[in-house]
C-alpha cells in the first residue's frame, strides 16, 4: 500500500527511487500510457461538451436567420449523425458511449427548438420530463454511468420545476421528495456497484449522487429550522419527516460509509451537513445580541470544524491500521 511506501521512506529504508518505484508499482503514480490514456479521455469528453454546447450556441444566434424547419432539421440531422456514429463505433468503446451522451443532450436541444418556434405554451417541467422519457432507452443499453447522472439530473429538475409551477406548497416536503428520488438512486448505484458493474467503479460518479441527496435533506432541516414551527407540538409531519429522515441518512451513512465502502469525501460532506444544520439551529434558537452573534457562530463553526477533522483523521488511521486504504 502507498502509505506502507511512505513508512518505509521515512523510516530511511527507501530512498527517493526506490520509493518512486514502488509507487509505481502499487498503481500510485502515473505512468506515461496512463498519461496518454487521461489525455485521450480527457479531450475526448470535453470535444464532446464543446460541440453540444456550440450547437446551442449556434441556434440562440442565429435562431431568427433559420426557417423553423432548418432548426429543426438541423438537430435532428445532428442527433441521427451522432447516434449513428455511436453505432459504428460500438458501445463497447468510450467513443461510442460518448456520441452516444451527445445524442442524448441533443434531444433537449430538439425539444427546445421545437417548443420555442411552435410556441405550445407548455410548462417548463414538460421539456425535461419528455427529455428523460425520451432517452430512457438509450441510457438503459449505454451502460455509461454519465448517461445515467444525465437522467438523475433530468429527474430532479423535472420535479424542482413541477413543485415551482404546479404544486408551490410546503417546501420541505418538496426538499424530503428530492431527497428519497437521490437517496434511492445511490443506493441502487452503491449495490450495483458492489455487484461488479464495471461501468460503476469510478467512485466520483457516486460522490455526485450522495452530495445531491445530502444537499436536499440538508435543504429540509435548514428550511425547517428558519420556517418551521416554534414548537415540536406545532409540527406538521412533514416537518417530523425532514427529523427523522436526516437522522435516519446520516446514522446509515456513518454506518456505510465507514465500515464497507469507505469513503472520506461522503463522510467529510456529512460532517459539513451536520455542522450546517447546528449552526443554523444556534442562529436562528437563541437570543444573543445581533453584535454579539457572529462571534458565538464563528467559534462554534471553527470548533465542529476541529471536531470533524479529528474525527476523519481517526477513521483513516483506522483503516490504514487494517489495510483498508
Amino acid at each position: 500500500m502507498p502509505e506502507q511506501l511512505f513508512e518505509l521512506a521515512s523510516a530511511g529504508l527507501l530512498n527517493a527511487k526506490a520509493l518512486r518505484h514502488g509507487l509505481r508499482l502499487v498503481g500510485h503514480l502515473p505512468g506515461q500510457r496512463d498519461w496518454q490514456r487521461f489525455l485521450d479521455r480527457l479531450l475526448l469528453v470535453l470535444g464532446a461538451l464543446l460541440l453540444v454546447s456550440g450547437a446551442f450556441f449556434f441556434f440562440a444566434y442565429n435562431w431568427d436567420a433559420l426557417h423553423r424547419f432548418a432548426r429543426l432539421g438541423l438537430v435532428e440531422a445532428a442527433i441521427l449523425v451522432t447516434v449513428g456514429l455511436a453505432h459504428y463505433l460500438g458501445l463497447h468503446k468510450l467513443s461510442g458511449k460518448v456520441a452516444l451522451l451527445v445524442a442524448a443532450l441533443l434531444v433537449g436541444a430538439l425539444l427546445a427548438v421545437f417548443g420555442q418556434a411552435y410556441q405550445t405554451g407548455a410548462d417548463s417541467y414538460t421539456l425535461f420530463l419528455m427529455w428523460m422519457l425520451l432517452i430512457v432507452g438509450w441510457v438503459a443499453v449505454g451502460t455509461f454511468a454519465p448517461l445515467w447522472l444525465l437522467l438523475l439530473a433530468l429527474a430532479n429538475v423535472t420535479l424542482v420545476l413541477y413543485w415551482d409551477q404546479v404544486w408551490s406548497q410546503d417546501y420541505t416536503l418538496h426538499f424530503e421528495l428530492l431527497f428519497l428520488l437521490n437517496a434511492l438512486a445511490l443506493a441502487v448505484w452503491e449495490v450495483a456497484r458492489l455487484r461488479g458493474f464495471s461501468w460503476l467503479q469510478a467512485r466520483w460518479y457516486a460522490r455526485i449522487v450522495a452530495v445531491a441527496a445530502l444537499g436536499w435533506i440538508t435543504m429540509a432541516v435548514l428550511t425547517l429550522i428558519v420556517e418551521g414551527a416554534p414548537t415540536p407540538a406545532e409540527m406538521t409531519s412533514a416537518e417530523w419527516a425532514a427529523v427523522v429522515l436526516y437522522g435516519a441518512f446520516w446514522v446509515v451513512v456513518l454506518f456505510v460509509y465507514q465500515r464497507y465502502i469507505r469513503d472520506l469525501f461522503v463522510l467529510t460532506g456529512a460532517a459539513v451537513s451536520l455542522i450546517a444544520v447546528i449552526t443554523m439551529f444556534v442562529a436562528q434558537r437563541t437570543d444573543l445580541h445581533p453584535t454579539l452573534l457572529p462571534f458565538v457562530l464563528g467559534v462554534l463553526v471553527i470548533g465542529q470544524a476541529a471536531l470533524a477533522v479529528t474525527w476523519l483523521l481517526r477513521v483513516q488511521r483506522k483503516w490504514e491500521e487494517v489495510g483498508g486504504l
